[in-house]
């Protein structure tokens, strides 16, 4: 038998990948790491190399659920040989804990090569706290302070709220939502930015399917409905998500009320008062949130009132109609129109006829005046996130008989603590 040439047997080996391609000018990483320190920052470092002078970095990186992809150019002198990092201040751009990143380097040398490096992805975690952890479904529930039992209740009383959420409004949670109980306050204003208030007793991140909230094991009866609460919100966003547009405010806080159970006292009084002293806000003002104060809890209950009435009169299969409308970004009266053959304003004369309360709608609630913030990118540039702002809950305060204390705050709502 004829023996082939040696430098044809190394051509071939060469072409089935056994030994790594070293073409000239071939631009090569020796090190791409991260280090997560949270809640203050990301550092990502490289080392590469080239037989050209490296003249161009770029970080590029992105937050599961978010529609943004942020570019960072780190500093570093152009030579063959070059170690870089970048640090992405996670105090200045807020990350919340749980978030999945993914990210990618881009290099070119002066030769004209181009290299991108595979993607990588992590877990910003909050490393503080040793957590337990619980999961049922798309639920992954973590805790840190209580005992099994505690977790195992509001693992509980989260999935019983995703059966009630499909049972009631045909919606399923599609994608992992992740639920992280602080001990405390303190505990958990330390993970969120600083601008939130004393009052903040938890927040939602929908795009991201994340929920952080303050449970201690001596509150868990309002923790339960805090946690359906929220989830609700982030269901909602999941089967409605859409470039258009969002789903009508009073639906989505009347969809989260209503999950949570009973309209409780505070909230059934004002709506009663409302009734009888005929100052009912209209459907169509209920689209906004309110900037006075003393109007939000009449807000909360009549945004409740008008989901029940749907579920009760038109039911779950018209609700998903809806739901759909929305996640195809139909505004809120053609959606009515087609689901339901009513316009907006017919929704609310048949939901104030179904209430005994008169026909006439008095003004709607002050509105408040602060804009929608855009999320700075902390540090990137030219690149910025400029993906939509999270809307976070409002549970409000109910202390005694005295005045709400409510943050609306740049175009975000907290919710705050109420008594179990």
């Amino acid at each position: 038998m004829k023996r082939l040439p040696l430098v044809i047997i190394l051509l071939a080996l060469s072409l089935t990948g056994i030994f790594p391609a070293q073409a000239q000018g071939e631009i090569t990483v020796t090190q791409d790491s991260y280090l997560t320190s949270f809640p203050t920052q990301v550092k990502f470092t490289l080392e590469a190399r080239s037989s050209s002078d490296i003249v161009r970095i770029t970080l590029v990186y992105q937050l599961a659920g978010e529609a943004a992809v942020n570019t960072a150019y780190p500093e570093f002198q152009p030579s063959k040989e070059i170690t870089t990092e970048y640090v992405w201040n996670t105090k200045k751009s807020y990350v919340p804990p749980g978030v999945e990143v993914e990210y990618y380097w881009r290099i070119e040398d002066a030769a004209g090569h181009t290299l991108k490096t595979p993607p990588k992805s992590f877990v910003y975690a909050d490393t503080r706290y040793t957590w337990q952890q619980l999961s049922r479904g798309k639920l992954v529930l973590s805790w840190y302070r209580g005992s099994q039992d505690f977790g195992q209740a509001l693992l509980d009383a989260a999935a019983k709220g995703l059966e009630q959420i499909d049972r009631d409004t045909g919606i399923k949670v599609e994608r992992t939502v992740k639920i992280f109980i602080y001990g405390s306050q303190t505990d958990l204003l330390g993970a969120l930015e600083p601008r939130h208030s004393e009052w903040t007793g938890g927040v939602s991140f929908s795009e991201m399917g994340i929920i952080l909230l303050d449970i201690s094991e001596g509150r868990l009866s309002w923790g339960k409905r805090a946690l359906v609460h929220e989830l609700t919100h982030v269901a909602v966003h999941q089967a409605t998500d859409n470039p258009y547009g969002e789903v009508p405010r009073w639906l989505n806080e009347g969809l989260a009320m209503y999950m949570e159970g009973d309209l409780e006292s505070p909230y059934a009084s004002a709506l009663n008062q409302a009734i009888k002293e005929n100052r009912l806000f209209s459907l169509r003002s209920l689209s906004s949130y309110p900037g006075d104060p003393r109007q939000v809890t009449l807000y909360y209950a009549e945004s409740y009132s008008v989901v029940k009435y749907l579920i009760d009169d038109f039911g779950r299969e018209k609700m998903a109609q809806l739901m759909a409308a929305f996640k195809e970004g139909t505004t809120q009266e053609t959606a009515l129109t087609q689901v339901l053959g009513l316009s907006t304003d017919g929704l609310d004369a048949q939901w104030r006829q179904s209430l005994g309360a008169k026909a006439k709608a008095s003004p709607g609630p002050t509105r408040s005046a602060t804009p929608a913030p855009t999320v700075p990118a902390g540090g990137v540039a030219p690149g910025s996130r400029q993906g939509p702002v999270v809307l976070l809950c409002l549970f409000l305060p109910i202390i005694g008989g005295g005045l709400l204390a409510v943050a609306l705050g740049a175009g975000a709502l907290y919710f705050s603590r109420r008594k179990a």
